[in-house]
């Protein structure tokens, strides 16, 4: 893993989906390329020292349902929506990977931030991100 001093996950998987970069998941892990992390990550900042990882609360949370989601639940959402699966699959995976499932009234607003059809949405916490730069 590389080291950095902060890393915005959001921003990382936003990258990779807009790039159309390989993301892997293996071991409740998510990988972007030499970077890990574990799929529970929370998507503010990501704050790697040594051994131990320490984050920062949720950036994403819905303006809709105030439910807020980790950087496997946002990822899964996307995947699932990329290769169009049924929901019963979906359910599978949300279970397998002990993931939060995404609303359907989010997983629009989810997909369209992340594929760049929107560059800006008041789902992400704006103020939090703003600590760590």
């Amino acid at each position: 893993m590389k080291r950095l001093s902060s890393i915005d996950v959001l921003n990382i998987l936003r990258e990779y989906k807009l790039e159309k970069k390989p993301i892997r998941v293996k071991d409740s892990f998510i990988y972007f390329n030499n970077n890990k992390f574990p799929l529970n990550t929370e998507t503010g900042t990501f704050t790697p020292n040594f051994i131990y990882l320490f984050f920062s609360s949720l950036a994403w949370k819905s303006k809709l349902t105030e439910k807020r989601y980790d950087l496997g639940s946002l990822w899964l959402c996307l995947e699932h929506h990329e290769k169009q699966s049924n929901t019963s699959q979906y359910f599978t995976e949300v279970d397998r990977l002990k993931l939060s499932m995404v609303s359907n009234v989010d997983k629009e607003e989810i997909v369209n931030y992340f594929t760049g059809k929107i560059e800006f949405t008041e789902a992400i916490n704006q103020e939090l991100r703003s600590l760590f730069y």
